[in-house]
C-alpha cells in the first residue's frame, strides 16, 4: 500500500519482539554494530524493567533474500525518507514536540485501517475482527518458535520478548547472546534448514 511508515514499524515490532510503545521511543542511541553482520538494538527501559537493569540486547539480522522482509532496507528507507527530520532528532519514529506514545497511536490506527482496507486477503491469514497490534509481538515468538525443526531455546525467545520466567531467566539466562543471535536470523525470516541461513 507504500505506507512505508507501517511497514519499517512493523518490522521492527516483529525484529525486536516489541511492544509498539517500545519502538515508539526507538532512537540512534539505541543501536550498536554488532558481532559479524548484526545490529544490536537496547532500549533504555521496559514495560518490566523501568530502571533497565535487566535490559538485553537484541540481535537483529538483514535479509537480502527478501527486500520487503528485510529490517536493515526498511530502516534505510525510513532514515533516508526522513534525512531532514533526523537532523534534530534521535528519535527515529517520534515528531520532535510530540508526547511519547504518539507514534505508537499513529501506527496502531494506521494498521488497523490497512488491514480493513485489505480485508480479504488479511482474512486468509488472521482474524480480522480479533486483530491488533500486539499479535505481531507474539506472532514473531510464535514463528521464532514452531517455524522450524531445531527452534531457538525458549529463554532466548523469552528474554527477547521480554516475557518473564522469573529469576532464573534474569539471573542466570541474562547473557544467553549466542541463542539471541540464532533467533534474530529466523526473526529476519531466514530459513534455517536452508544453507543461506548463515547469508551475510
Amino acid at each position: 500500500a507504500g505506507n512505508v511508515f507501517v511497514w519499517v514499524f512493523s518490522l521492527a515490532m516483529w525484529n525486536l519482539m516489541s511492544r509498539s510503545i517500545n519502538v515508539d521511543s526507538l532512537a540512534f542511541h539505541h543501536i550498536k554494530t554488532g558481532p559479524s553482520d548484526s545490529i544490536k538494538f537496547k532500549f533504555d527501559e521496559t514495560k518490566t524493567d523501568k530502571t533497565g537493569e535487566f535490559v538485553q540486547e537484541k540481535n537483529c539480522y538483514a535479509n537480502p533474500l527478501h527486500a520487503h522482509l528485510c529490517f536493515f532496507t526498511a530502516l534505510g528507507c525510513w532514515i533516508s525518507i526522513n534525512s531532514e527530520r533526523l537532523e534534530s532528532t534521535e528519535k527515529l519514529f517520534l515528531i520532535p514536540g510530540s508526547k511519547n506514545g504518539t507514534a505508537s497511536s499513529r501506527y496502531c490506527t494506521k494498521l488497523a485501517e490497512l488491514v480493513n482496507q485489505y480485508a480479504d486477503i488479511a482474512k486468509c491469514h488472521l482474524r480480522v475482527s480479533h486483530f491488533n497490534a500486539h499479535g505481531i509481538r507474539k506472532g514473531s515468538g510464535t514463528h521464532a518458535s514452531s517455524a522450524t525443526t531445531l527452534p531457538p531455546s525458549f529463554v532466548a525467545v523469552a528474554a527477547r520478548g521480554e516475557w518473564s520466567i522469573g529469576k532464573i531467566l534474569d539471573v542466570y539466562f541474562k547473557f544467553a547472546m549466542g541463542g539471541d543471535q540464532y533467533l534474530g536470523r529466523i526473526l529476519a525470516l531466514l530459513d534455517p534448514n536452508d544453507e543461506s541461513f548463515a547469508l551475510l
